[in-house]
């Protein structure tokens, strides 16, 4: 077991706790009760999402386990698919299986994001069954469906494209004209990789280079490899935008990933 300064809580019951299950790690934020006080933070790396390293962090750090005010779960480690909004559960199932060339008779979990598209999401029933008998009224949620439903907000019926940068993915959202046009994320070795996607796909939707707003990387930070590369051919680009936050924030609170920063503003 490792201490973390998730560990300095003393009144967990005040206090509401997010998990989220990334490919590698599973990112863990309390949010506090007074906006004085500051979001903590904490990271647990594995080298899968698996039932048993998810039971192993979970069971290995009994800070989890406390009685939060209330717990969610981000989903952020297997496929999402983006649907029309008119689709059913049994259909989305279908297209899932279609899309990604499964056979699986597993369920899909549908979101909605602000009527605009569904986005389904699959994950292993025991992995969805070890999370609904350990944490009391879980709230399990996607971390592509909260990211497409905020940019579409924040967007306010204009157009930009988005794209946080963090675990080696860059994650793409465009919307345009306040829709959604686009979303995919893509494995990165390096800035340059990500520029790549990002100006691929600017191309690809033929948006106007030298009109369309370009936040990528992560917050506060507007000098690095990708946007030095991005500037080159893109007037207006910089950090992603810093969200409208309801606690203290500092640097390490900026540190966490983005999708966590802004999971307060998404429910």
């Amino acid at each position: 077991m490792q201490k973390t300064v998730l560990s300095s809580i003393s009144q967990p019951e005040l206090w509401r706790m997010v998990l989220m299950a990334g490919q590698k790690a599973l990112d863990v934020a309390l949010y506090p009760p007074l906006a004085r006080d500051e979001m903590l933070w904490c990271r647990f790396p594995y080298e899968e999402c698996t039932l048993r390293t998810l039971e192993d962090t979970v069971y290995g750090n009994p800070e989890l386990l406390a009685e939060y005010k209330s717990v969610s779960c981000v989903v952020d480690y297997t496929p999402a698919v983006l649907l029309p909004p008119e689709v059913t559960a049994e259909q989305a199932a279908g297209f899932y299986n279609a899309t990604l060339d499964e056979t699986s008779d597993e369920p899909v979990r549908l979101y909605d994001c602000a009527g605009s598209v569904t986005v389904a999401v699959r994950q292993p029933r025991d992995v969805e069954d070890f999370l609904l008998r350990t944490f009391f009224r879980i709230d399990i949620r996607s971390a592509v469906a909260n990211r497409i439903g905020y940019f579409l907000k924040i967007t306010a019926g204009g157009t930009a494209v988005y794209a946080p940068v963090e675990d080696g993915r860059v994650k793409i959202v465009v919307v345009t004209e306040g829709s959604l046009r686009f979303a995919n994320d893509f494995a990165v070795r390096s800035e340059a990789d990500a520029a790549y996607y990002i100006l691929w796909a600017m191309k690809e939707l033929a948006l106007d280079f030298s009109s369309t707003p370009v936040w990528a990387g992560s917050v506060g930070r507007a000098d690095t490899e990708l946007h030095r590369i991005l500037a080159q051919y893109i007037p207006r680009t910089g950090p992603l935008p810093m969200p409208s936050l309801r606690y203290r924030c500092s640097r390490s609170t900026l540190g966490a990933p983005y999708d966590l920063l802004i999971h307060p503003l998404c429910e």
